[in-house]
């Protein structure tokens, strides 16, 4: 694209634009590297198995009636 005979203000946009690109580009390409690294975490631990257990209730919020 040739900016030599664009006037300031396009210019201008021109160079928001494509800042603007830039900064989506890097966010998204940095929230795939997070997510992929998160997923990978979770596969090297040991999960816990909590099937056969109940779960803790606090006796303030929970009352017989």
């Amino acid at each position: 694209m040739q900016t030599d005979n664009m006037n300031i203000g396009d210019k201008i946009l021109f160079i928001l634009g494509m800042s603007l690109c830039g900064v989506l580009f890097f966010v998204l390409v940095a929230g795939v590297i997070v997510a992929l690294f998160i997923s990978w975490d979770e596969d090297d631990e040991e999960r816990t198995e909590t099937s056969g257990s109940a779960p803790i209730q606090n006796k303030k919020i929970v009352r017989k009636q």
